[in-house]
């Protein structure tokens, strides 16, 4: 069976105004003469009245949770070779889980989004760490993030968080092979159903009917077959990634014969290969996937 693959495959600042009311006059308001209860002095800890009291940045605390979020999931997904694009904060974070090619704004030594790689001018950005309420002026970080699509999101729809990935060909283009790896996976989840050689359980059952499983995991599962019998089962996926669009990257292989199944993996090209595998037992595997962008070597064009 043919199936191609691709994967798949939002920063608010809140403006404040703050109005100084003042007056003077002969109507008692003056130097000098006496406040009335409104503007005397306050006990420490009461109140200041209304228009006269600075609040704290709204986003600062949704910043903190979003950064922390995102932080996470990185750390979780991403390799630590990647190069990621972020604010200050966030890529000293970085820095110390053990990133080493983390750049903060405005990015210098990377070639611009949409260049092709092995052109002078230093390695191309992979990522780019988007957390709400930090939003710096750099044109550079405008350019990136136009030129990505987001494969988590954290915190509210208001003011949401995102790890994005870098599309080479502009931001259009991976758009479009999203749409493509979609309906290739409707279309593969579906012949893999009518497979006699998968024997999925009835989570991974929705998912392939659905077409939620990454374009990727479908075609390794129409190899592994050719090995005898495969059971699917347990596929994961995190809310973030959910809310992102991005398929189920993750899943559960069962077989009779675990040792071809290891070296069918082991000859994938790596487009296809899983990130990671993790025996279960000496029988079963979880299989996972790097988060990507639907790939142009994969989906086409």
């Amino acid at each position: 069976m043919g199936i191609g693959l691709g994967v798949l495959a939002l920063a608010v600042g809140v403006p404040i105004l703050l109005h100084a009311l003042t007056g003077t006059g002969d109507d008692g308001t003056g130097p000098g003469a006496a406040k009335p209860p409104a503007t005397a002095a306050k006990p420490p800890g009461t109140a200041k009245p209304p228009g006269t009291a600075r609040p704290p940045a709204p986003a600062t605390g949704v910043s903190a949770a979003g950064r922390t979020a995102a932080l996470g999931w990185a750390r979780a997904a991403l390799a630590r070779e990647a190069v990621v694009a972020t604010d200050d904060v966030t890529a000293a974070a970085l820095r110390r889980a053990g990133f080493t090619a983390v750049v903060g704004w405005p990015v210098r030594g990377s070639r611009p989004a949409g260049t092709a790689p092995g052109q002078p001018g230093g390695r191309a950005v992979d990522y780019v760490i988007d957390v709400a309420g930090v939003t710096p002026a750099d044109p550079q970080r405008r350019a990136l993030v136009a030129a990505s699509l987001p494969l988590a999101v954290f915190g509210p729809a208001s003011a949401p968080s995102s790890v994005r990935e870098v599309a080479p060909d502009g931001a259009a283009a991976a758009r479009s092979r999203l749409v493509r790896a979609g309906s290739a996976q409707r279309d593969g989840g579906r012949e893999l159903l009518r497979n006699s050689g998968v024997a999925p359980d009835p989570a991974a059952r929705t998912a392939l009917r659905a077409g939620h499983v990454d374009l990727r995991a479908e075609t390794v599962l129409s190899t592994l077959v050719t090995t005898g019998t495969v059971q699917v089962g347990a596929p994961r996926q995190s809310a973030a990634e959910a809310r992102a669009g991005a398929p189920v990257r993750s899943l559960v292989v069962t077989t009779a014969d675990p040792a071809a199944v290891q070296a069918a993996l082991a000859a994938l090209p790596p487009p296809y290969r899983p990130g990671s595998v993790d025996a279960i037992g000496t029988r079963a595997f979880r299989l996972v996937w790097s988060p990507a962008l639907a790939p142009a070597g994969v989906v086409g064009g």
